[in-house]
This record gives C-alpha cells, structure tokens and sequence, in this order.
C-alpha cells in the first residue's frame, strides 16, 4: 500500500493519562506513515512515559530517526503463509507474502515458515475476556463523562453484548 504502520511495545507511547490501560495493555495509539523514516521519526517524538502511565519500559539508546541509518543485524524470523485459524488466504496475501520472505532472506535474515502451537478455542476465549472488560470500563468512563446511559439508543449491537458481558466479570 506504500504505507509503514507500527504497532509498538507496551508503555512505548503512553496512552496516559486520558486511557492509561487499553485494553489490558495490548492495545496502543500510533499512526499510520508514508515511509520508515517518518515513523521513527514521529516515534522520536512521542515515545516516552507521561503522568498515569501504568507501564514503563527502557528509553531507547539513541533517536530511532538515526538507528534506522544503522545496517539491521540477521535476525531469526518465523512466519506464516496461512492463517492459524480455518480460513483460506487469498492469493495476492500469499503472493506479497512470499515477496516479503524472499526480500528479507536477501537481506541477510533467517527466515522460517512456521505457525505458532497453541489452542485457538483458548486464545479467543481469552481474548475475549479483555475484550468485554475493557469495553466495559471504556463505556462506563464515556457514560460518566457524558452522562448518557449505556443502551441500545447509545451503544451498537455488538458493543452493547460486550459490555453487558463484560459488567459481569469480577
């Protein structure tokens, strides 16, 4: 697409104090760039621990905008062609796939194809949990704010069963 997106680590960018937690720490706020050196760039520039934040990590040891100058080290990278879910992936996925994996080998990485061994049922039940508590305390802070009632004037369907489900959990 042209575009670089960056999904970085918990407590990278802090997403205090206005949300602070997102979603048991997997979520996180970023954007979406035209190129690499805009990206660390803009990481340069908002990465960091603000007041509220419930996770803090190592600074890095110099400005992302120069380690992207520095030559990447081999790396050992896993990946996968197919889904690990029962879905068919479209041929133009797997074609940039295999663009993407011959382009790293060439660049000197070790790549593998392999899919990570775990229960999928348990993953999404998992998954789902937070899902339902972060939803609901996301619309209990709006709701507080607002002073509109979560309900099915204010709240999609599915947003709605979620929360609800999520009002449930200890």
């Amino acid at each position: 697409s042209g575009l670089v997106g960056l999904k970085t680590t918990r407590g990278r960018v802090s997403t205090a104090p206005n949300i602070g937690e997102s979603i048991a720490g997997l979520g996180g706020e970023f954007a979406v760039t035209r190129s690499v050196r805009d990206a660390a760039a803009l990481l340069d520039a908002v990465e960091g621990p603000e007041l509220g934040e419930p996770y803090e990590i190592a600074r890095p040891r110099r400005p992302y905008s120069e380690e992207i100058l520095e030559a990447p080290r081999p790396l050992k990278i896993a990946c996968a062609s197919k889904a690990w879910i029962d879905v068919p992936t479209d041929p133009d996925v797997v074609a940039a796939f295999e663009r993407t994996r011959d382009l790293l080998v060439d660049l000197g990485h070790e790549v593998s194809e392999d899919l990570p061994d775990f229960e999928v049922e348990t993953f999404e039940g998992i998954v789902t949990t937070i899902w339902e508590a972060g939803l609901a305390m996301l619309v209990r802070s709006i709701s507080g704010l607002t002073g509109r009632l979560p309900g099915p004037d204010t709240l999609e369907t599915l947003t709605l069963s979620y929360y609800e489900a999520g009002k449930k959990l200890p």
